[in-house]
């Protein structure tokens, strides 16, 4: 391989993280299509929560417990920005990145027994 064909594989790369990490164009466009959909989640999930707590006939205990998804999905959402963030900027801290994949697994297993709960109740 000559050099020019190194230096021309060198610059295929947007920028490089601060301890070196080489960010691509499709790596970068695809964190960030994700992160445009999380903030879409977020705010679909806000509406819906904002609707369940205007409607009087969901104030009561299975509307309440109805409310609880969103709420969890309104958190998968931030879960994706944060998750979106930490590869762009490379983190490689070893307890933030235990702490995200532990709050993404709390977050699915409240999300599938609030899912339990509410077929259960209905």
């Amino acid at each position: 391989m000559s050099g020019s064909e190194n230096g021309s594989q060198a610059s295929d790369y947007l920028y490089l993280t601060s301890n070196g990490y080489p960010i691509y164009l499709g790596f970068f466009t695809i964190q960030i299509a994700a992160m445009i959909m999380a903030i879409a989640i977020i705010a679909i999930n806000i509406l819906l929560i904002t609707a369940i707590l205007k409607s009087y006939r969901l104030r009561d205990r299975k509307g309440l417990l109805a409310m609880f998804l969103p709420v969890l999905y309104a958190g998968v959402g931030v879960l994706f920005i944060w998750h979106g963030l930490a590869q762009l900027l490379n983190l490689q801290n070893e307890a933030e990145c235990m702490l995200r994949l532990g709050t993404v697994h709390s977050l699915q297993t409240w999300l599938t027994y609030s899912l339990l709960i509410l077929v259960a109740d209905r």
